[in-house]
């Protein structure tokens, strides 16, 4: 009973101090604050020294979630306590201004729902800055969890806080009458916390904007308000007539203090009016059209005069169309030691290449083209990965086909592997932006043959003799591509296996004969990296009872591959071989494991 009667005492003197902080200016910010505290301070001690509240049909309010949103609305509010059910609503409710307002919740779980913030601005726009009230009743014919304006919490009034303001980014407060003058305003400092600062014409660059520590009176970092009207704008100043040009997009809501934006395309594409700078500046609004000030007199100026030098913005340089990169290189994860290329990979593509060269810019429309080469098929453009602007990464498309009998290799010559040009583009879909210069890759799968050599390339021209050398000079360290390579159509990986096709792996290809059972990995950690393969066979056969005895074997795919004498035999032992198909649902095959004893 002491516990209940301190927290009703605990209300009602915020309550009380309620009523003189919402009367006050913003000057009194940092004072309102503190009541949204105390009263959060109290949901969590009323709501966990009572335990979870089993009412049946009557939800309880315990927590929101963000603190702090616009005014103007948009932004996804998380609404956690007990007992929500599938036909939810929420209604939010406005201190000082009344205003009230009711939205359709999405129930995620019996303790946690999601809605929509409504515009939640008065006529007028009397209140610029306003505490609302978060309640949730079940359906339309169960009461709501709290009454408005009764800010005393409890199992029968419950309900969340948040702040919500009409703040533009970077300038907390800044919409008040009573705000300091505007150049002597404390602003938020941004950075471009990840990403360029430079990019093509296109846009298409992705920048994470992070805001620092703002200092001076009612100063607060993190005016980054989630919602749908969360936008970042691209502003080039123009002369002959002077001004701006712009452009908006959408931006993603990380934090308060952090956003990520794409940049849109230049703003002065097809304006012939006036000249447009490409040194532009990335602004940020909360409501889809107030922007902070730029310049002392207020509002952003014609482009001609002095900036703010806290104004709320980072530059950003737009390149122009017709500046092509330079490739003076590229290479794959592995090389066979005997060749003179830098970069293979299977005809069944994935090999990731990583191409050098210079004045690459990092966008969505960062691009390599493979060539056909001497093969007949086209030139196949796919997207690329930004490194630095130097160095990008893309994957190699599939260049083989169905017919197995189109493939015949003739082992005293290349057939049928070939060379593809590999040329870099900033902007892929212009067709007058790719690099002159261009790096190699040979689309080759690895060649053993009973004829080959020790000191062969893995091409059908110069083959290995065994099956380890081949895979000792495969591609090495496969990876997932989920989130850090995008896989397309161009790739010709299809749709049903582009989610789980692996990168880097490889395809060891065997003339028919007979092979000794030395298949193994040299015991050097360098050797050892991570494999995975896809051993092909025309009819050839594996004889465990060959003189070499294995020391690390392989594990791989097997296709149209034979074991004989594969039990124990002196220190080699075939533990496993399931029957499987590969990846893209053809050839059955045997995956076979490996070990010493």
């Amino acid at each position: 009973m002491r516990r209940i009667k301190n927290t009703q005492t605990r209300m009602l003197s915020c309550v009380s101090f309620l009523c003189l902080c919402l009367g006050a200016n913003a000057a009194f910010a940092p004072t309102r604050r503190r009541f949204v505290e105390s009263v959060r301070k109290i949901h969590r001690s009323s709501f966990h020294s009572r335990g979870n509240f089993d009412i049946s049909a009557s939800p309880v309010v315990s927590a929101t979630s963000p603190d702090a949103v616009a005014i103007s609305g948009g932004a996804v509010m998380t609404i956690r306590g007990v007992n929500f059910e599938r036909n939810s609503r929420c209604k939010f409710f406005a201190t000082p201004g009344g205003r009230a307002s009711e939205a359709e919740a999405t129930r995620v779980t019996s303790t946690e729902l999601t809605c929509v913030l409504p515009d939640m601005r008065d006529a007028g726009n009397v209140h610029d800055e306003v505490y609302i009230q978060v309640f949730t009743r079940n359906s339309e014919y169960h009461a709501w969890s709290g009454i408005e304006g009764n800010f005393q919490w409890s199992r029968t009034n419950s309900f969340g806080v948040v702040q919500a303001d009409a703040s533009a980014p970077g300038c907390y407060g800044c919409y008040s009458t009573s705000a300091p003058a505007i150049a002597s305003r404390a602003r938020e400092s941004w950075t471009i916390a990840k990403g360029e600062n430079t990019g093509p014409e296109d846009g298409g660059t992705t920048i994470l904007i992070k805001s620092t520590v703002a200092s001076g009176s009612g100063a607060r970092t993190g005016t980054f308000y989630q919602g749908s009207s969360l936008k970042c704008g691209a502003f080039c100043s123009t002369s002959s007539p002077s001004g701006w040009v712009k452009s908006l997009t959408a931006a993603k809501w990380i934090a308060n203090d952090e956003i990520e934006c794409v940049t849109p395309p230049w703003p002065g594409n097809g304006v012939t009016s006036s000249t447009v700078s490409r040194a532009c500046l990335i602004r940020v609004t909360n409501d889809g059209a107030t922007f902070d000030d730029l310049i002392s007199s207020g509002g952003d100026g014609d482009g001609t005069q002095t900036l703010l030098t806290n104004a709320a913005k980072v530059d950003f340089t737009y390149v122009a169309s017709g500046t092509a990169p330079s490739v003076t290189s590229v290479a794959s994860s592995r090389m066979p030691a005997t060749s003179s290329r830098s970069a293979r990979g299977p005809f069944a593509g994935g090999a990731v290449v990583v191409v050098r060269g210079s004045n690459f810019l990092s966008s969505v429309h960062l691009g390599c083209k493979f060539t056909g080469g001497s093969s007949g098929f086209s030139d196949v453009v796919v997207p690329a990965t930004y490194v630095s602007s130097t160095e990008v990464h893309c994957v190699s498309p599939r260049r083989d086909v169905s017919d197995e009998d189109a493939w015949k290799v003739d082992y005293g010559s290349g057939a049928p592997c070939f060379d593809a040009a590999v040329h870099v583009s900033n902007q892929k879909s212009r067709s007058n932006e790719w690099s002159t210069s261009s790096g190699t890759f040979h689309y080759c799968d690895l060649y053993v043959s009973s004829s080959g050599s020790r000191d062969g390339d893995g091409t059908p021209l110069r083959p290995f003799s065994t099956i380890s050398d081949a895979a000792l000079n495969s591609l090495v360290d496969p990876i997932d591509p989920q989130g850090r390579f995008v896989l397309t159509d161009e790739h010709g990986f299809g749709a049903a296996t582009t989610r789980s096709m692996w990168l880097n792996t490889d395809v060891v290809r065997l003339e028919t004969g007979m092979y000794s059972s030395k298949i193994l990995f040299a015991s050097s950690d360098d050797d050892a990296a991570t494999r995975k393969l896809t051993i092909r066979g025309g009819d050839a056969v594996i004889d465990c009872e060959g003189d070499d005895a294995p020391n690390l074997e392989i594990a791989g795919f097997y296709v149209d591959v034979q074991f004989i004498n594969c039990g124990k035999h002196g220190e080699a032992l075939v533990e496993r071989c399931d029957i499987v198909r590969n990846n893209d649902g053809g050839d059955a095959g045997a995956s076979c494991a490996f070990s010493r004893v």
